[in-house]
């Protein structure tokens, strides 16, 4: 459908750094902690005002490392069966695509003029079109 923003990032360390730089507010201590004492198992994780998707693509990072954790201290006697250990954590990321205060017009008028069209509509969608 278009272009895969994470495609160049291998490795979960060097996802985390660029995801966070780039493309979210979220930091792993926030996602960590909601994933930790959410009602287990977490087997949804919604996400609303996902903008480009950073945040929502760190959380599934997130949840498979929430998840192995789980595995471990089952595999130790150190846990609860229920615990995120077999279920599969499913992301799921709602977005308008409309922007928000910060991302259009808290922004520099070159950057501004990127993000709307020449009606000055959004065009936020457009940039996954790519």
């Amino acid at each position: 459908l278009g272009k895969d923003p994470m495609a160049i990032h291998t490795g979960e360390r060097e996802l985390e750094a660029w995801s966070a730089s780039h493309m979210t507010n979220v930091n792993v201590a926030d996602i960590d902690m909601v994933l930790e004492y959410a009602v287990q198992p977490v087997s949804l994780y919604l996400e609303l005002g996902s903008f480009e998707g950073g945040s929502a693509i760190l959380a599934a990072s997130r949840a498979v490392a929430h998840a192995d954790r789980a595995e471990k201290r089952l595999a130790r006697g150190d846990g609860r069966p229920n615990v995120a250990a077999a279920v599969a954590t499913t992301v799921l990321a709602v977005d308008t695509f409309l922007g928000d205060r910060h991302v259009l017009w808290e922004q520099p008028a070159d950057v501004r003029r990127g993000l709307l069209r020449p009606d000055g509509t959004v065009a936020l969608f457009e940039r996954f079109k790519e």
